[in-house]
């Protein structure tokens, strides 16, 4: 029997397989080590710079600081007005408002912001428990009372004294028109009182009056913030008008009171 010899060429193969196979493996390996190194971050030298101290403030000499003004008080003094009294304020969201006061001669007005609720006491700001008010240089609040409590009242206070007021504007002299618009206020009011409001009341229609949307019946108790209670103030009326960018009438109307403007 004759024996089957083996055949030599898968024998003279595999060295060469295996040879591939180990070039193959070294060119995976050299690829994934250069796709690491290039994710690696480049490392980052340090630096050598001296670091720099930061700047020292220098301090305020003694004589500065003693020459500083001190901090103004954010809080007004409580004051005294003998005989003026708020009765009831009306603040709004936009800082303004008005106060209803009580005068030393008995009458009440509508004051608002910006006016006078007496000569020479002025209106500043409104909250709902205190009106703040303004005497020349001198800031000061009044408390919300009525006018019984407001007498009664023996609260510590610093006691008020008016500054003059400001002059009423004038022309040195009227003009023809400013005479027949005097004499046209005098015959179109008459004076006039509801309760313990007292002014003029309106009877008849100049154009001041139309325009600022004046009733007849309306009684007009203060202008500007003064008391319009006298004949001087009605002789004042038509210089006042052509001299001010705006007048602001106080008008009592159906038992209620009003604030009227008009540009003359």
């Amino acid at each position: 029997m004759t024996a089957l010899s083996a055949d030599p060429a898968p024998r003279r193969r595999l060295p060469l397989l295996l040879g591939l196979a180990a070039m193959l493996a070294a060119a995976v390996y050299a690829t994934r080590s250069r796709d690491d190194a290039a994710s690696m971050p480049a490392p980052v030298a340090a630096s050598t710079a001296p670091a720099v101290p930061a700047p020292i403030p220098a301090p305020i000499p003694a004589s500065a600081s003693a020459a500083l003004p001190p901090p103004a008080s954010i809080t007004p003094q409580r004051g005294n007005i003998p005989g003026l009294s708020v009765n009831a304020t009306f603040a709004t969201r936009t800082g303004g408002g008005s106060v209803l006061v009580t005068r030393p001669d008995g009458t009440r007005a509508l004051v608002a912001v910006g006016t006078d609720a007496v000569p020479g006491i002025r209106l500043r700001a409104v909250r709902a428990d205190r009106a703040t008010f303004t005497a020349g240089g001198t800031q000061f609040w009044l408390p919300i009372l009525s006018e019984s409590a407001a007498k009664a009242d023996t609260s510590p206070a610093t006691r008020i004294a008016a500054a003059p007021p400001p002059p009423v504007p004038s022309a040195a002299t009227p003009t023809e028109s400013q005479i027949r618009e005097s004499q046209a206020y005098q015959a179109a009011l008459a004076p006039g009182q509801d309760g313990a409001w007292r002014g003029y009341a309106v009877r008849s229609m100049p154009p001041l009056f139309a325009k600022a949307g004046l009733k007849a019946g309306d009684i007009i108790t203060g202008i500007n913030g003064r008391a319009f209670d006298r004949p001087a103030e009605i002789a004042q009326l038509a210089r006042e008008a052509a001299l001010s960018s705006t007048i602001v009438f106080q008008v009592r109307r159906n038992g209620k009171m009003q604030e009227l403007r008009v540009e003359p």
